[in-house]
């Protein structure tokens, strides 16, 4: 009886352990012509984010965000959406209305420059991507995602 009663408990949390439907594939350091600080700006210092989602998902109530840490761990600064991208043609790169199941879609944080030097100086950066308890996270460079603190920490898969 006792082994039936585990049985169903693991298989009731099986479901809020798996994987999200959202990730973060890949975060790294880039220029790009993005909008930041007010301006636009050709090679601004940037972090790149790839993410993807499986099975399709529409694209409305899904958020992409970048939490910038000091060296000591202090959140410095926080991005709610990416930096609009120059589109080359005077118009900028739309977010897609649906993300595809396999394709992977980059994203782009231009870095502000009150955070690239002093006290604020950014040393790493989480960025998060998900709806509601579907998120995903990763650190750049890589650390230890538990130590830090941000508001979808609890839902991250």
């Amino acid at each position: 009886m006792k082994t039936l009663i585990l049985l169903g408990l693991f298989l009731t949390t099986l479901p809020a352990m798996a994987e999200s439907q959202f990730q973060v594939n890949l975060v790294g350091s880039t220029t790009a012509a993005v909008f930041v600080d007010g301006a636009w700006i050709n090679d601004a210092e940037a972090v790149e984010a790839k993410v993807s989602a499986s099975p399709a998902s529409p694209s409305e109530g899904v958020a992409i965000k970048a939490y910038f840490y000091s060296a000591d761990g202090k959140l410095v600064h926080t991005i709610n959406k990416p930096s609009s991208l120059n589109a080359g043609n005077g118009g900028t790169v739309p977010m897609p209305a649906t993300y595809e199941p396999g394709k992977k879609y980059s994203f782009f944080f231009g870095i502000p420059g009150a955070i690239k030097k002093g006290p604020t100086k950014w040393k790493r950066v989480i960025i998060v991507f998900g709806k509601g308890e579907q998120m995903s996270a990763k650190v750049y460079p890589k650390d230890d995602l538990k130590k830090f603190d941000f508001p979808e920490k609890s839902m991250v898969r």
